[in-house]
């Protein structure tokens, strides 16, 4: 009990802006969550970005956020919702490219224009 009852000293010290408590959560739980994250994706570089960018969020945000028993759960929680985001956005952003590259090869194709403007009626050539 000494343990949870300590961290949330460290979590509300952090929360008003004590650096070294802010490391300290940092050194503690930083490994581990690059060990946890690579179970969400085996791209190593986004789950080092994503803890990055949880880190640097959580110290631009400390102020407003609320109370917690277990550091560990907070920052496991926060870190599997971003690599979720991240993940599906990225795959959004491939399937939006590869239907891009598809548009664009089938009209820059003449035999697709020709075959197009031949179903539509407006060939010229006809």
């Amino acid at each position: 009990m000494s343990h949870m009852i300590q961290e949330s000293e460290i979590w509300e010290k952090f929360k008003s802006g004590h650096t070294s408590s802010f490391e300290w959560i940092y050194d503690r739980y930083s490994k581990e969550l690059f060990k946890y994250g690579c179970g969400f994706s085996f791209d190593q570089d986004l789950v080092e970005d994503c803890i990055q960018e949880l880190f640097t969020s959580l110290w631009q945000k400390r102020k407003g956020l609320g109370p917690t028993t277990s550091i560990k759960f907070y920052l496991l929680g926060s870190l599997r919702r971003m690599l979720v985001r991240k993940t599906s956005q990225s795959k959004k952003r491939a399937l939006n490219e590869i239907e891009f590259y598809d548009a664009f090869q089938h009209q820059s194709s003449p035999e697709s224009i020709f075959i197009l403007e031949e179903e539509d009626g407006i060939c010229n050539i006809c």
